[in-house]
């Protein structure tokens, strides 16, 4: 990857599922699922949650969707829309081929393409830097991967990083190249998907001895960008997405940056869960985003939580704790007060802001705790069923923002149950 560009042919076999037959293939041992879901009229189902056993994504505004990680077997295939269920389909992947029986509703088509993962190539570890095309992996036994100058994943590439993955990224770029030419940027154009487990994060934070706020650019996606269970610090901004296909952002720590996630200009769908933002000075920026959902996240001792502008959306902010930011808990910051957005604010804890709730435009905000900022809020008015009362938390000093037993934020949701980032069964990493 480092001097020169390396094209993969993969072997693989479109399949149209609502027909009845097989095909035989070569094997795809924990491999690639992508495809396309449409009706029967070719018309395409964006943003259509499709997973296969507990993997799973959403498909872009042309209906298309890629999982990584499918392992040989007995699976169900599925998609959801927001309310309707589109229909499923079982496929048997073993060593000679992959039959396939469609078992639910009709009108729904799943074309589906199958990459042999065996192809991949793995990136050796060291300093890396450069164009990639075609499709890698980076894993832990050939970490640490210094960044010494911009990676940029081309348009059709694909790059999977493994658990345990650890990448340290230089100050400098070697190649004055990209959006900032004195940063290190990884740039997307394709597919990035970073996948840790709980105990075994992929780490991706400055390679300096004294390591600073904004020492690399972070991570900018035009493509499609999966992310779980990473820890992101030290850059300008960890993740940037600009007229991008998808961002899907769980179970992730993003610590000692300029800007957490900025999100813009982009008319598909984002979601960002149980993540934690500790000391950043923008938690979360969406910008021009049509539809938006940020659920169970720690937005802590940093300086603006989270920062809102849009003319004609939908964003949902449920079950969050914003806590000790030096300016906004939450804020809408656009000149537009033509009544098109829709902002739900429910089942949060806003507490030690400077400000809590920041809004000039209806919202509905209802079922939250709104306590000891310095002004709870401005220009907008208290819920029906908000409290403004102390949470209770364990031990906020070391970041523990779970409540105590006798916490009144523990029934104080719309359902009676508890609020805040760990309410609903939300655990931010």
């Amino acid at each position: 990857m480092r001097r020169k560009k390396s094209k993969i042919f993969l072997p693989i076999i479109i399949l149209f599922l609502l027909l009845i037959g097989c095909e035989n293939i070569f094997s795809p041992n924990n491999g690639i699922v992508s495809g396309t879901i449409t009706d029967e009229n070719d018309i395409p189902y964006p943003s259509a949650k499709v997973n296969i056993d507990s993997n799973w994504t959403l498909t872009d505004s042309n209906g298309k969707f890629k999982l990584v990680g499918i392992s040989s077997g007995n699976h169900k295939i599925e998609a959801r829309g927001i309310t309707a269920y589109y229909g499923s389909t079982k496929i048997n992947i073993d060593n000679n081929f992959m039959g396939c029986s469609n078992s639910e509703k009709s009108g729904v088509i799943i074309k589906m393409t199958l990459c042999d993962f065996s192809d991949f190539k793995t990136i050796p570890g060291g300093e890396i830097y450069g164009e990639l095309e075609g499709n890698y992996i980076m894993n832990s036994e050939n970490s640490p991967y210094i960044v010494t100058g911009d990676i940029k994943i081309t348009e059709n590439s694909f790059l999977w990083i493994r658990e345990g993955t650890e990448i340290k990224v230089n100050s400098d770029d070697i190649q004055n190249l990209g959006y900032d030419s004195g940063k290190v940027e990884i740039i997307v154009y394709g597919d990035l998907r970073s996948e840790g487990t709980y105990d075994n994060p992929v780490t991706i934070t400055s390679s300096e001895t004294f390591p600073q706020t904004q020492d690399w650019y972070g991570i900018r996606n035009y493509g499609n960008l999966i992310l779980n269970y990473n820890i992101i610090k030290h850059a300008y901004f960890a993740i940037e997405s600009q007229q991008s296909k998808n961002s899907i952002i769980g179970n992730c720590r993003i610590e000692d940056c300029s800007t957490g996630i900025y999100i813009h200009n982009n008319s598909n769908d984002a979601n960002i869960s149980n993540c934690s933002f500790i000391n950043n000075y923008n938690a979360i920026i969406l910008w021009y985003v049509n539809n938006c959902a940020i659920k169970n996240c720690l937005i802590v001792s940093g300086g603006k939580g989270i920062r809102l502008c849009c003319y004609d959306c939908k964003t949902s902010i449920l079950y969050n704790t914003i806590s000790g930011n030096k300016n906004y808990g939450i804020s809408y910051s656009c000149s537009s007060t033509d009544n098109k957005q829709k902002f739900t604010i429910m089942n949060n804890i806003i507490t030690n802001n400077n400000i809590g709730l920041f809004f000039e435009i209806p919202i509905i905000n209802d079922y939250n705790d709104v306590y000891d900022n310095t002004v709870n809020y401005s220009g907008c008015n208290t819920g029906a069923n908000d409290i403004s009362v102390d949470p209770m938390f364990v031990d906020p000093a070391n970041l523990n923002y779970r409540l105590q037993a006798n916490s009144p934020c523990n029934t104080a949701s719309e359902t009676g149950g508890e609020i805040g980032a760990y309410g609903d069964g939300g655990s931010p990493f």
